[in-house]
């Protein structure tokens, strides 16, 4: 269980805050001006927090523009999860619990891009400023979230997620690699017809994890690229990528409005079950298809 006893921002009392920002017993805030106001202007300021955790009290103090993230872990590994809001909210709700799952039980640190507020959203915001619906803003999102993470200076990968895939809860149950991105290729897809094969080998970005420093600067350099022509989001110039087969297949749901592209890649040979995920009948309707 996780308690605010009291936090401090640059002398200005914020405990209310930060009690406020606390989610299913987590906690993860940017220490910036945005979420405590400015008590020193012209100044860097330190927030200071007192909280208890598992009936023990504890201080930590962080410095403006750093990334607080309560109970604080030592995983390495990050997941971003970015959306336009403009699929039902059911997948939204779904692909949401399904990484909730799979991010505790690997012990995976996630953070969400949003164009608008999810009311059952499990992870920590950040609100999108930038509303075109094309890939260049994906691109911003996706920077948006590394640069919110960046500060933290532990993360070694990052997993991509999008608001349209439900992800087994295995995974983030990868071994550290060699090389700048890992592919998962042990995914399908889910229509109103029931489940479907992948007819090619594609390798989308929902599926991708990179290395940290890689991930910053290729997207670094697709968002100012995408500002002027189409980009591809994938690094398609990085040396190939490395193959992983999860243990259970991640599920791109084919709903007919995409944020992003890899929905037509499907076989139209359909399955009404599968051993792991069930029945897709069940899906279907959880997710409104």
């Amino acid at each position: 269980m996780l308690e605010i006893v009291y936090a401090e921002y640059g002398n200005k009392d914020v405990t209310s805050v930060l009690k406020s920002k606390v989610v299913n017993d987590k906690l993860i805030v940017g220490v910036n001006n945005s979420n405590f106001g400015d008590p020193k202007p012209g100044v860097v300021k330190t927030l200071l927090v007192k909280y208890v955790e598992d009936s023990e009290e504890k201080t930590m103090t962080l410095t403006e523009g750093e990334i607080l993230i309560l109970p604080f872990t030592k995983s390495s590994k990050l997941g971003i999860f970015y959306t336009n809001n403009r699929i039902p909210h059911q997948i939204l709700t779904q692909s949401l619990n399904s990484i909730k799952k799979a991010s505790e039980k690997h012990n995976v640190d996630i953070i969400t891009s949003v164009w608008e507020h999810i009311p059952d959203n499990p992870f920590f915001e950040v609100m999108c400023p930038v509303r075109t619906g094309n890939h260049f803003n994906i691109a911003y999102q996706i920077c948006q979230l590394l640069l919110t993470a960046q500060s933290s200076k532990r993360y070694e990968t990052v997993s991509y997620l999008e608001h349209d895939v439900l992800y087994g809860e295995d995974y983030f149950d990868f071994e550290p690699f060699d090389g700048n991105v890992i592919c998962n290729h042990n995914y399908m897809g889910i229509c109103k017809q029931g489940f479907q094969n992948k007819g090619q080998g594609d390798e989308p970005l929902h599926q991708l994890t990179l290395k940290f420093d890689f991930a910053f600067s290729h997207f670094r350099n697709t968002l100012m690229e995408s500002i002027v022509r189409g980009v591809n989001l994938e690094p398609l110039h990085s040396p190939a990528y490395l193959r992983r087969e999860a243990k259970q297949p991640s599920i791109h749901i084919n709903h007919g409005h995409h944020f992003t592209s890899h929905f037509n890649i499907y076989q139209k040979k359909y399955y009404p079950e599968h051993p792991y995920w069930g029945k897709a009948d069940d899906i279907i309707k959880n997710c409104n298809l």
